[in-house]
């Protein structure tokens, strides 16, 4: 089975405290999708959050 997550906001309060929860979690998944707003643009949050390689 294939799991698809997308966050929604990733550069907000909420969807840094969802990847961060995601991570404490240990949540596997094969495809993760991050969608802000335009000025957010060029952001690092996965590594940010250690979540994807380096």
């Amino acid at each position: 089975m294939t799991l698809k997550l997308g966050v929604v906001g990733a550069t907000g309060e909420v969807g840094r405290t969802m990847l961060k929860v995601l991570k404490e979690m240990n949540v596997r998944f094969d495809e993760l999708h991050l969608f802000a707003s335009r000025r957010s643009a060029g952001k690092k949050q996965l590594r940010k959050h250690g979540i994807g390689g380096a």
